[in-house]
């Protein structure tokens, strides 16, 4: 991945203890993030899961650890074929993670990305180390 590609920025001060909002630039998709807690990294592409912790309703005890939540509309969109914005979720993934330095991640998702970051684990092992399936 191209670095010039990936910035990483913040956006505004937190709005609770702890919590953290920035963003991320993948090629022409910028993805708003919450960043909750601090440790092993959590992100939850479940849009129900991700509505629910944006909103405070998820403690950071879920994880134990850093609970990290794209507010990017499109990351559904990314696992269709048309592909929003002509990019990848792969693409999209590797450039999200690399832009926040995360390795040994779980990922909670939806049945619709499962498979997507199935590929994604097998293919970069110890980026992905623990798939939670909704």
């Amino acid at each position: 991945m191209d670095p010039a590609s990936v910035n990483t920025g913040a956006r505004n001060a937190a709005a609770g203890a702890g919590v953290a909002r920035a963003a991320v630039s993948v090629g022409p998709i910028e993805t708003e993030y919450l960043s909750i807690g601090r440790g092993a990294p959590v992100v939850i592409l479940d849009p129900a899961l991700a509505l629910a912790a944006a909103e405070g309703l998820i403690p950071v005890s879920f994880s134990g650890g850093r609970v990290i939540v794209p507010l990017h509309t499109t990351v559904m969109a990314l696992a269709t074929p048309a592909r929003a914005g002509g990019l990848a979720f792969d693409v999209w993934w590797r450039g999200f993670v690399d832009g926040l330095g995360l390795s040994g991640v779980t990922v909670v998702v939806p049945s619709a990305l499962e498979a997507d970051v199935r590929r994604l684990a097998d293919a970069s092992p110890g980026e992905i180390v623990r798939i939670i399936g909704r």
